[in-house]
């Protein structure tokens, strides 16, 4: 595992079933994001959630290259909710979209950007709803989150010091493209904000309300509003995501007992 920056030894992390979780509220994340910004110093930003834990565990390179984010922020409430079983009571969650919205709403200092996900025309969509928010962010470009990883080094080149990439290609595209870009850009912040995040920006997809997303029902929502693409990762892979952690804890049990 590659060396971190200095901002990633700051901050507190505890070992979720494997995952090199961040324990940090979004308030926390918007000062690390604002100071990477301030100090031109890389910082790499991803989530974890039950959906992208099923599928780490079947990829052993997509949770090395989770493991290797500055920040691994527990998107979804089960992380939150089971934290405690590893010795950790998380404060809160630290879901992207929430998160984004206060890195908006937030004094940062004027940055450049780039949006990569969903396809070029909806990125654009959510790049102008972003800029009628924020007039610190920038966006000089989106890509269609479509591409070859080649391709996508081959756009970056002329990028080489851009402030901020914010990625929503799903896992384990995203993780895979911050592993290949980060070294390519090195002074951005490159941020995992999830494919979610653009469509609502967008608005080719309705938010939960706060309440649900309060109460870890987000998930709920999402399944109605996308059942044909959402049914296997909700009512397949919540009970999936239960048995694995049950199994890990009871392997820990053991384990400690002999």
């Amino acid at each position: 595992m590659e060396k971190k920056s200095q901002i990633s030894q700051k901050i507190k992390k505890f070992n979720f079933a494997g995952v090199c979780c961040s324990n940090v509220k979004i308030s926390d994340v918007v000062e690390y994001i604002r100071d990477s910004l301030k100090n031109h110093n890389r910082l790499t930003i991803t989530c974890i959630n039950a959906h992208i834990f099923n599928l780490l565990c079947k990829d052993v390179k997509l949770l090395r290259d989770i493991n290797d984010c500055d920040l691994v922020c527990a998107d979804g409430m089960p992380i939150v909710w089971l934290s405690g079983l590893y010795g950790i009571k998380l404060a809160e969650r630290c879901n992207m979209t929430d998160l984004f919205n206060e890195y908006l709403a937030s004094a940062m200092p004027k940055h450049n950007c780039i949006l990569v996900g969903c396809s070029k025309t909806v990125a654009q969509k959510a790049r102008d709803k972003i800029h009628s928010i924020s007039k610190s962010c920038n966006i000089i470009e989106c890509i269609s989150g479509f591409l070859e990883m080649n391709e996508y080094i081959t756009l970056l080149e002329k990028y080489k010091n851009i402030d901020c990439i914010f990625v929503g290609m799903g896992s384990p595209k995203s993780e895979q493209f911050i592993s290949i870009v980060k070294d390519a850009c090195p002074n951005a912040v490159i941020w995992h904000i999830g494919g979610g995040t653009i469509n609502f920006f967008a608005g080719e997809l309705v938010e939960a309300p706060l309440l649900m997303r309060k109460i870890g029902m987000q998930w709920l929502h999402r399944l109605c509003m996308e059942p044909g693409k959402m049914w296997k990762r909700y009512i397949l892979g919540n009970p999936e995501f239960l048995f694995r952690i049950i199994n890990d804890l009871v392997k820990n049990f053991y384990r400690r007992a002999t």
